[in-house]
């Protein structure tokens, strides 16, 4: 016989925490079936442990608990999870006469009795706090050790709600993000400053996290205290293969934060110019307003970045909205004295009331300076709509030349190839369509070029757009001739800033 008792731990497993006493219990089991044991627990540290009872008699084929208790400590362990610390548990026979209430200390101290050395337990730190330790040191093996032997230690937050997870996120340890995914750790934990594993990664930029944390269905809109989101945060760092992944993923690109603004308001206010034509072509809305008022727009016009002013106004947004204050773009580009902003502000008014008076070489003069060719007014309406409403059949060649829209369309929804039914002028309509311009375009409230032509009895016109695919369809009252009255269209006039267009009510 080599021992007298059964120990059910391997490990002396103590869930550490600093300035505070830790606890282990070991059990012990009497694998004689007649006879007392005596047994006796030594510590290799007796300055930093201590065991209650020390010592103690197990009766025949009894059980017996101690508990190992680790003295406060200020610092962390010198060695961990595994320390160099052991504790020995040694048994005697114990004859049935002998019995006291503590086992005497000769039994142990001289070789009166045979003494067996039933265990070497080797102290081991675990826990939570331990674990977020050897996660912020990158120690992957160890964490895989703790791991485990403890499946919820991942889940355990510090004081500030911070999990294991937050930690190696934020570090972009994306091998240590996976093992604690893989051990169960819960993968949208909010933090007290309402911090997710993603919104870690994403500020710190470290996409292969965020792409392993995506995989595993992170929530891409939880907010911060801020209303932050991922997209959010990855615009504002300028993390350009994060957003894309966030994109991919379907994030929502119009989430508000707590002032109301986009993705795009934090990608503009930073000038982060790639950063703000990915979420253009993703279809961010470009005229989007925070809670004051201000477009993406006003924003880079009141930093006075000419660069971001001019893309956004190239891409359609508007010039013209004001904030809650009643300012407009131009006005804070005066306010500031921004010359490159104003510049291109004016350019877009430049051009359009060029087109609209039919001035080819003033229009050209402002494309060759820079004019954003679909720029739009407060209605909606660009160059080409306006060069189409005059009937200016040369502006709108040039203006096409540089490759102004043929289907962009103002707030009520009219084409230029509307404007131009409207004007009667048969040539642009035919170099718009040549253009190809959709005869079937709808307006908001429905009506297309071929309504405006039935209506205004242009028969050269309606021929013309029948013979290009027009849907007759469209227009259910077109009378045999082609043409119907102007008081049963339901037609009502443009507002009086372009004076005439028809569209159905």
């Amino acid at each position: 016989m080599d021992r007298l008792l059964e120990v059910k731990e391997s490990e002396v497993r103590i869930e550490f925490e600093l300035r505070t006493k830790c606890r282990a219990t070991i059990n012990l089991r009497n694998l004689m079936h007649t006879m007392h044991v005596a047994f006796k627990v030594q510590t290799t540290s007796p300055e930093m442990f201590s065991v209650k009872p020390p010592n103690g008699f197990i009766a025949p084929l009894g059980e017996y608990s101690f508990e190992v208790i680790l003295m406060l400590q200020s610092e962390m362990p010198e060695h961990f999870p595994r320390s160099k610390d052991k504790f020995l548990v040694k048994s005697a026979m114990a004859p049935g006469g002998g019995l006291t209430e503590r086992v005497p200390n000769e039994w142990f101290a001289s070789r009166k009795k045979h003494v067996f050395l039933d265990a070497k337990l080797r102290v081991v730190y675990s826990g939570a706090f331990i674990l977020r330790h050897l996660v912020a040191r990158g120690e992957l093996d160890p964490v895989k050790y703790l791991l485990k032997r403890q499946s919820e230690a991942p889940n355990r937050p510090d004081e500030g709600g911070r999990t294991a997870l937050h930690i190696a996120a934020a570090g972009g340890r994306v091998e240590m993000v996976q093992a604690l995914l893989e051990a169960g750790a819960a993968v949208d934990v909010l933090s007290k400053t309402g911090q997710t594993a993603l919104l870690e990664a994403v500020y710190m930029g470290h996409s292969d996290v965020v792409k392993s944390l995506l995989e595993r269905g992170a929530d891409t809109e939880v907010r911060n205290l801020m209303g932050w989101t991922a997209i959010h945060l990855a615009a504002s760092w300028n993390h350009l293969d994060i957003l894309s992944l966030l994109i991919e993923k379907g994030a929502q690109l119009e989430a508000r934060d707590s002032e109301g603004r986009t993705a795009l308001h934090s990608a503009v206010t930073e000038g982060h110019v790639d950063c703000v034509k990915m979420l253009l072509d993703a279809g961010a809305d470009k005229d989007a307003r925070s809670v004051d008022g201000r477009t993406a727009v006003f924003r880079a016009a009141a930093k006075g970045d000419s660069l971001l002013v001019e893309l956004l106004l190239e891409c359609g947004a508007s010039k013209s909205i004001k904030t809650l204050e009643g300012k407009s773009p131009y006005d804070i580009a005066v306010e500031k004295g921004h010359g490159a902003v104003l510049n291109a502000l004016e350019l877009g008014d430049g051009l359009l009331t060029a087109a609209r008076k039919g001035d080819l070489e003033v229009v050209r003069r402002y494309l060759g300076k820079g004019a954003q060719v679909d720029a739009g007014d407060q209605y909606g309406w660009t160059a080409l709509h306006c060069a189409a409403f005059k009937g200016h059949a040369e502006v709108v060649g040039e203006l096409l030349a540089h490759g102004a829209s043929v289907q962009s369309r103002d707030l009520e929804g009219h084409t230029p190839l509307h404007c131009a039914v409207e004007t009667g002028r048969k040539d642009v309509v035919q170099l718009l369509i040549g253009r190809g311009a959709d005869v079937n375009a709808q307006s908001v409230r429905g009506a297309t070029p071929l309504n405006i032509a039935a209506a205004l009895k242009y028969a050269g016109i309606l021929r013309f757009l029948l013979h290009r695919g027009a849907d007759r369809a469209l227009v259910p009252s077109l009378a045999p001739d082609g043409c119907i009255p102007l008081d049963s269209a339901g037609f009502r006039r443009h507002p009086p800033r372009h004076t005439s267009l028809v569209f159905v009510q």
